[in-house]
């Protein structure tokens, strides 16, 4: 990708926001006087009581898994790193600049919140989508991907709605009180000595000793309980408490999410919900914005630490970071993991920040300014990030093609299966990888429990390996990597029964092709490795010479709809099959396809699974 094309794939999003928030403003002015200041608060409660919630909800329950929370460990830790060195950055921009007191928590709330919303969730999937992406199959990619960008947009509300929620609280707190102290002689004369209020040194220290008696260890730690609570229980973080608990409870989560789900309607409705939050905040941003250019005084010093906070320091911080966790073997192979790590370093302010100014009726001109200049300079800096983060994923892939563990060969070996596992099962439990090839081992003519996977390319397998322990059904599953040579044996040995055992493959003297000559044939042969392009007239082309047509050719597709690369292929007689033999490792375009001896019963079992 050049860097016209990074630049308008980091622009969409934040176009979105600057035209939305336009749009707003618009509504907010004398002419049109739709947005009012109580008509922001009231729809300002809203997003907080209800729209928030449901989106926090909707994203955690329907993308996070059991599994995910414990592959994918690290990414909470990352998140909370970015909101811990943003918020002592933030800190040490207030110390240096020393702006106004209401500014306090909303610059510290600024620095260290980024927008893991809309955001992760446009750029991610467009990287993927654009040709030559370096982060390997573009389907491939924009599935994890998704699912990353969904985890770290759910990670981050749940910070934000605690850690920054608590931020801008105490400073809108301590403002209003060091307000009141202001206002409580305003009135009087400063030559009555009753404006002053000031007691005698020794009254003063008396006062002070019954104060500190009064306030008792047990009465500071209820006070920070209630607290505490208090933040639990802000409908935001309910709301993201209850989508982890339902998306890592799998009898929970089966209630409410799919298509087949018996409550599914209850999902369907808090996602509708949850849609409203990024519009609604973004026009009342907007409507803010107004007052904010009218009135508001924010130092351009204030701005510009606010920028080189978000769009310098913190990404620098990051990407050490993430080096360090990969030196240290904490991440994954998947170089899309470490890409998002990183880009959770480089985004623009969160966009909820702005709602708990409204909340609190604290700075809502200022953060409207701040806003407006972090997200114009937002698309340059995403840019070169972007850039950045990309090269590090091309690097990575480009090391381990020529590299490649095991021979580059991309199979997979299972080992733990449910004794009544079909190939579909596994293309289950591997959704969102390509699989071109499923081969379930038996022994004794019974299921061992064991299969061999074979990927499109050798990124593939490094996800999969992610998936190691992970359950199919009540079992949970081995998967970890094995040799080229051990799936060519156990394919050869697939036709004769005792060939293979658990731990080790017997290497016959025989070849491959001269064990077929010796298997009892039926009228149907099974096709593997073909073309995920390949139609029935092609087939029909590839068996020319033979009495075949479209009719008793069948496909084999995913449930998802996909070809796996497999075909059944009836013939009139048992011995047509056998001559028809002679096409095994010939080319249909750019593979060979290998065919194999099979039964009418298997032809059904595999058409009745597509129709899953």
């Amino acid at each position: 990708m050049g860097f016209l094309e990074l630049l308008e794939v980091a622009s969409m999003p934040i176009v979105q926001v600057l035209l939305i928030s336009v749009l707003g403003a618009f509504l907010a002015t004398d002419y049109c006087s739709l947005l009012s200041a109580d008509t922001r608060r009231s729809v300002n409660k809203l997003v907080f009581v209800v729209f928030t919630p449901c989106i926090m909800f909707a994203n955690l329950a329907q993308t996070v898994t059991l599994q995910d929370i414990i592959s994918w460990w690290f990414m909470p830790i990352n998140v909370g790193i970015t909101f811990l060195v943003g918020g002592i950055l933030g800190w040490l921009v207030v110390k240096l600049l020393n702006p106004k007191p209401q500014l306090h928590g909303l610059i510290i709330a600024t620095c260290a919140s980024g927008n893991m919303g809309n955001l992760m969730i446009i750029l991610v999937p467009a990287i993927c989508d654009e040709e030559g992406s370096p982060f390997g199959n573009r389907s491939v990619c924009r599935s994890i991907g998704l699912s990353y960008a969904s985890f770290s947009m759910a990670l981050g509300g749940f910070y934000i709605w605690t850690y920054s929620y608590q931020l801008v609280r105490s400073s809108a707190t301590q403002f209003k009180a060091l307000g009141l102290v202001k206002s409580a002689n305003k009135d009087m004369d400063s030559d009555d000595p009753r404006s002053l209020l000031l007691l005698k040194p020794q009254q003063n220290q008396d006062l002070e000793i019954q104060v500190k008696e009064k306030v008792s260890t047990r009465t500071y730690i209820k006070d920070l309980l209630h607290q505490i609570l208090e933040e639990l229980f802000a409908p935001p973080t309910v709301g993201a408490i209850l989508g982890f608990i339902f998306g890592a409870t799998n009898w929970l989560r089966n209630l409410i999410i799919g298509e087949n789900a018996p409550l599914r309607v209850i999902q369907d409705s808090v996602k509708l919900l949850g849609d409203g939050t990024i519009p609604c905040i973004t026009l009342i941003l907007g409507g803010n914005l107004i007052q904010g250019l009218r009135s508001s005084a924010v130092k351009t010093s204030v701005i510009v630490g606010v920028i080189c906070v978000r769009y310098i320091i913190l990404p620098v911080v990051g990407v050490g970071v993430v080096q360090l966790a990969w030196s240290l073997g904490y991440l994954p192979a998947d170089p899309l993991f470490r890409y998002v790590l990183m880009l959770q370093f480089t985004l623009p302010p969160a966009m909820n920040i702005s709602t708990m100014a409204q909340l609190f009726d604290v700075a809502q001109d200022e953060c409207s300014v701040i806003f407006l200049w972090t997200y114009l300079v937002a698309s340059l800096a995403l840019t070169m990030w972007v850039m950045f983060g990309s090269g590090v994923g091309s690097k990575r892939q480009r090391m381990m093609q020529s590299n490649p563990p095991y021979g580059g060969f991309p199979v997979v070996r299972l080992r733990g299966l449910p004794f009544n596992c079909a190939d579909v099962d596994i293309f289950k439990f591997f959704a969102g990888l390509d699989i071109v090839d499923v081969l379930l081992v038996s022994k004794n003519g019974k299921s061992s429990g064991e299969a061999f996977v074979v990927f499109a390319g050798p990124m593939q397998v490094e996800i999969a390996l992610q998936r190691d322990r992970q359950n199919m059904g009540r079992r949970y599953v081995e998967v970890f990597r094995c040799y080229k040579q051990d799936y060519y044996n156990a394919v050869a040995a697939e036709e004769e029964e005792g060939a293979y055992e658990n731990n080790e493959v017997h290497v016959r003297a025989k070849s491959y092709s001269e064990s077929k000559e010796k298997l009892e044939y039926t009228e149907v042969l099974k096709m593997r490795g073909l073309p995920y392009s390949a139609n029935k007239p092609q087939i029909v082309e590839f068996f020319s010479g033979y009495k075949v047509t479209e009719g008793r050719v069948h496909v084999v597709c995913r449930p998802d709809g996909k070809a796996t690369g497999e075909a059944f292929v009836e013939f009139e007689t048992a011995e047509e099959a056998r001559r028809a033999m002679a096409k095994d490792k010939m080319s249909i375009g750019p593979r060979y396809v290998e065919l194999f001896p099979t039964t009418r019963e298997e032809a059904r079992r595999a058409e009745s699974r597509c129709r899953q």
